[in-house]
């Protein structure tokens, strides 16, 4: 918690916050029973991981020369302009649209990559929105991680398709269905910038009650979608878990939230006790 302080509130600088995090998790690596019994893993991990990280460093520089095409041609700035004229400056409209693209620059690249390439045409255009800071980088970050999943392209697809044998088209479109709410989030952190923690003067009981509607919303949206709980959930319920859900994330009225978290509480017990063992 000291280091994600150091890192988020304080906001150092890239190099000191990838330095502080990589010698805090050598210390806390020699904390392990394991390590503290052979030594050796320590090096050879570092080793193991100087491999791994070769490939992302090669997608990185990739990435790199189009983000410097991008920025000195001048694109980045007439994307952020033409996504105002499309979306005739409504929010909502431009963020999707800067979703699609943020996916569609994301296909077949590892998770830096595309955030890198995403950031470079996505976040100059979100700052014409006023959405800056940690949100807009949050914001294009979730949404290039989850263009691995999200067809026709779906690395991650392709690689359970391959494990479970099937259709990779159809692994995609089962993990798109099953993590929408991975597609919700990232609004949800526009409109309410107090789940990064990055408002520092919003009361902690305040905090604490979004963050615990958040996670009621997403387990909601999420129980909707899967339709199963235990057991399977009637349609008209499964209707009330994705309509609540939905509600809880973008509502302001706390009296609302309350309301609509017991109703969600209360079908979940319902479903687990209706689903627990009887003896008999």
């Amino acid at each position: 918690m000291v280091l994600v302080y150091f890192l988020i509130i304080v906001k150092w600088s890239p190099i000191t916050s990838a330095l502080a995090s990589f010698y805090t998790s050598l210390a806390l690596s020699l904390l392990r029973r394991d390590v503290r019994r052979n030594p050796l893993s320590v090096p050879n991990g570092l080793v193991e991981g100087g491999k791994e990280i070769t490939s992302i460093i090669i997608a990185a520089c990739a990435a790199g020369i189009i983000v410097g095409i991008l920025t000195y041609t001048g694109i980045t700035l007439k994307f952020g302009y033409l996504l105002m004229s499309a979306s005739f400056g409504i929010q909502e409209l431009a963020l999707l649209y800067t979703a699609l693209l943020t996916i569609l620059l994301g296909f077949g690249l590892p998770t830096t990559a595309a955030y890198i390439m995403a950031s470079a045409v996505a976040i100059p255009a979100l700052s014409l929105l006023n959405i800056k800071g940690l949100v807009a980088h949050m914001f294009i970050f979730h949404f290039a991680t989850r263009s691995s999943l999200t067809p026709p392209v779906a690395l991650a697809a392709y690689a359970a398709a391959n494990i479970a044998k099937t259709s990779p088209m159809r692994v995609g479109l089962e993990a798109v269905k099953l993590g929408i709410i991975t597609f919700i989030i990232p609004f949800v952190f526009v409109f309410k910038p107090e789940l990064l923690l990055v408002v520092k003067e919003a009361p902690v009981m305040s905090l604490a009650w979004l963050i615990l509607i958040a996670i009621i919303a997403a387990s909601s949206i999420s129980i909707g979608i899967a339709g199963y709980m235990k057991d399977h959930i009637p349609t008209i319920q499964r209707a009330v878990f994705m309509v609540g859900g939905f509600i809880l994330l973008y509502s302001g009225s706390t009296i609302v939230d309350a309301a609509l978290a017991a109703i969600i509480l209360l079908l979940i017990i319902y479903h687990r006790v209706k689903a627990a063992p009887r003896n008999v």
